[in-house]
């Protein structure tokens, strides 16, 4: 990982300009088993075709370097996401096709405003039904497969040595 976050620039570069270069000669059409293809040589072929895989892996390993270098932070909300994944994930199922069935009988809709319809409400759904329902209560997280909430722990009393003395001034 730590490869991969230094090594981010040059990824990049390599899937950019390995993507510039398959474009280009698309746009062109200067590729295999097309007539303008300049080159007779089944090397020539395959380093085109190769061109596809690298243009991937470039993004792909500079995606991971970016994503490791800006967000490789702890954050508050990492923690609630973190418990709320395994949760959400079985809540969406039961979710999705108690309103996809009623969602898909709606006639006057289009097919796109029917999914983004499903999407939003199953999201919606599934957040509120994990935060009322399965993160606040001890046998709901047991079933859900969640680790019991940590108690806060109590705030005990200074100790008399710890305490600094209170210096009033009158006037």
């Amino acid at each position: 990982m730590d490869s991969l976050e230094r090594n981010r620039r040059f990824a990049l570069s390599i899937g950019f300009i390995s993507l510039m270069v398959w474009e280009c000669m698309r746009w062109n059409k200067v590729e295999p088993f097309y007539e303008n293809w300049p080159f007779h040589n089944r090397i020539f072929s395959y380093l085109f075709i190769a061109l596809r895989p690298t243009i991937a892996w470039g993004w792909v390993l500079a995606l991971v370097g970016y994503g490791k270098h800006y967000l490789n932070r702890k954050h508050v909300i990492l923690n609630y996401l973190n418990q709320a994944v395994y949760p959400f994930y079985i809540l969406h199922q039961t979710v999705i096709v108690l309103i996809a069935y009623y969602i898909v009988q709606t006639q006057n809709e289009s097919i796109l405003s029917k999914y983004i319809y499903t999407v939003g409400i199953t999201f919606f759904v599934s957040v509120l039904v994990y935060h009322l329902f399965v993160r606040p209560y001890a046998l709901t997280r047991f079933l859900f497969g969640m680790k019991p909430m940590d108690k806060p722990k109590p705030v005990l009393p200074a100790e008399k040595d710890d305490v600094e003395p209170m210096v009033v001034l009158s006037a």
